[in-house]
């Protein structure tokens, strides 16, 4: 027994990993039939398989056991990881070896074909494996890893609602409670993760690369269309420009501005997406009030839309369709060449899984998706307005996992 990992840790469920484990397998079989197994490296992804966050690799091979090999805390991942087949490991030309003598050996045959995870391989480590194992053909498998954490199980759809209900209940009736005009950015934000952290947020929210971590944003007035590299529609002053997030230290929310909290609730790895808007007085103006109505609209027919088989693409041409016909064409998800051409995305592990609401995105939706729709539109030197919730893709439509009440909260 390990001292340092807790008795009373959750740990992943023998027959949960084993059902993601056949899932990866029947993708792999569908997508690339050709390889061999599937070979992962995102540290997100070895712990979907394994339940632990460990410093290595899992091999799943086509037929017999997984394998976690860990280059570093061998006891803890035994302790967590319901596999049965953990090895250390401290080079790639192991792997071959290690996992033969695990039983579930590579592909014997030269160049045969393993497929990897490819977008979360660094260039030079990428360079390294294939110059250690030089017998097998690597081939990409990351629509394999993709769609399979597309599609939640019960067990984490479980942990999301939990998440989305804790999510509503702070920024939707505490945040009011103690925020008004005349606080920074900063105290704002700084008040939203309080709130968070006594409600049970774990601290970490996972994006993909480059910025493998987002701690979110509140944005008063204009400073919601101050744009930044990340690929979203809201934008933000943020601390630094090293630090282009959570809000500044001296712009204030004043009296007739909008303002929107966008800071995701994690529980136990896994997050809902969601923003909030308010307005700083009693009755908010009349631009700002039809422009959130926009965004409900479009939020209530593209969850209309979320059921198996129809595809992000169609919810995006709609959602675009609609705001263009109201009016916002060039101001719907930020402004000219700026704007974000997506409506929202997948979430669970990531704050902004596979797939998203965009062009080209045509792979049908699985009942069990949940994704985040997040229709904004910006008010030139006004700000930016908008909603966002997480939805679970159902038979019915959307089910919002984040509450039902979507109004603009006034606070005067």
């Amino acid at each position: 027994m390990n001292p340092h990992v807790p008795d009373s840790m959750e740990r992943l469920p023998a027959a949960e990993s084993a059902e993601r484990v056949a899932r990866c397998r029947e993708l792999l079989g569908r997508l690339v039939p050709q390889a061999s197994g599937l070979l992962l490296f995102s540290y997100l992804n070895v712990y979907y398989i394994s339940g632990s966050l460990a410093a290595g690799v899992v091999w799943i091979p086509k037929e017999g056991e997984p394998v976690l090999l860990a280059r570093r805390g061998i006891e803890r991942a035994r302790e967590e990881s319901p596999l049965s087949r953990i090895l250390p490991f401290r080079s790639f030309s192991d792997l071959p070896k290690r996992c033969e003598e695990a039983g579930s050996p590579f592909p014997a045959e030269k160049g045969a074909q393993v497929a990897v995870d490819m977008g979360n391989v660094p260039w030079s480590q990428a360079e390294m494996l294939t110059k250690r194992v030089s017998d097998v053909h690597f081939v990409s498998g990351d629509m394999v890893i993709k769609q399979a954490r597309m599609r939640k199980t019960a067990w984490e759809l479980a942990k999301l609602r939990k998440s989305g209900a804790l999510h509503h209940h702070c920024v939707f009736v505490e945040l009011p409670k103690h925020i008004k005009p005349g606080m920074t950015e900063w105290q704002i934000a700084r008040t939203v993760l309080d709130i968070y952290y006594d409600h049970g947020h774990t601290p970490v929210t996972n994006v993909t690369l480059p910025w493998r971590v987002a701690p979110g944003n509140a944005c008063a007035g204009v400073s919601g269309l101050c744009v930044t590299s990340f690929d979203g529609p809201l934008g933000v002053r943020g601390i630094h420009p090293a630090v282009p997030f959570m809000g500044s230290w001296q712009k204030v929310w004043e009296p007739g501005e909008p303002l929107l909290v966008d800071v995701s609730f994690n529980v136990d790895g896994y997050c809902t997406d969601k923003s909030q808007s308010f307005f700083a007085g009693a009755t908010p103006s009349e631009v700002v009030a039809r422009a959130h109505a926009c965004c409900v609209a479009i939020q209530a027919e593209a969850a209309s839309m979320l059921v198996p088989g129809t595809t992000p693409s169609q919810v995006w041409e709609k959602a675009l369709a609609m705001a263009t016909e109201a009016g916002y064409g060039e101001t719907f998800m930020g402004m000219g060449s700026e704007r974000a051409r997506y409506l929202g995305h997948g979430v669970g592990l990531e704050m902004d899984e596979y797939p998203s609401f965009a062009a080209k995105f045509d792979v049908p939706f699985e009942e069990g998706v949940v994704m985040a729709v997040e229709p904004k539109i910006a008010i030139p030197d006004v700000g930016m307005v908008g909603v966002e919730n997480s939805f679970l893709v159902t038979p019915k439509g959307g089910e919002c996992l984040t509450g039902d009440d979507f109004s603009l909260v006034t606070i005067g």
